[in-house]
């Protein structure tokens, strides 16, 4: 599931500008103080550094990424994302302009009750669904086919 639209933001109209305009976005304030931006990386290879930890996902093109670290290319398209941790540094390639949505902060997909996931539950909201729910059965319960993270296999 590729998102189309969010609502009910604030956005900064100022574009940050990146690496002489090969990476243009604008920041996004949720109702609830959540950060995102939203932009788009035109074809090169950039090396970003990360504060927090981040989701990148991608809404449109595609991307190859390779985490502070590793030595291994990963490809990302359209409808999926791939986290990087806080405090590092991430490398991404793009051969056609790669339209994104950064999500900021940290992040857990899993329900814990005694301390609830604070980012997931803003997260999943757009979403249309609250963190702490087995996905794939609010899915099939929507008759909507399962929104698939970091490059699991989609149905043969």
């Amino acid at each position: 599931m590729t998102t189309q639209t969010i609502d009910g933001v604030s956005v900064n109209t100022q574009a940050n500008v990146y690496f002489d305009g090969k990476c243009v976005s604008h920041g996004l304030t949720l109702p609830d103080g959540t950060k995102l931006s939203v932009g788009v990386i035109l074809p090169s290879t950039l090396t970003f550094n990360t504060g927090a930890p981040e989701i990148m996902e991608c809404v449109g093109g595609s991307c190859e990424y390779k985490l502070d670290g590793s030595n291994e290319w990963v490809k990302s398209s359209a409808g999926e994302e791939f986290s990087i941790p806080g405090n590092s540094k991430f490398e991404i390639r793009v051969t056609e302009p790669y339209h994104y949505i950064c999500h900021f902060g940290s992040f857990t997909h899993e329900h814990h009750p005694a301390k609830p996931a604070q980012r997931a539950k803003s997260r999943y909201r757009f979403l249309g669904r609250p963190g702490h729910v087995c996905r794939p059965a609010v899915d099939e319960a929507k008759g909507r086919p399962a929104l698939r993270l970091h490059r699991q296999p989609g149905p043969a």
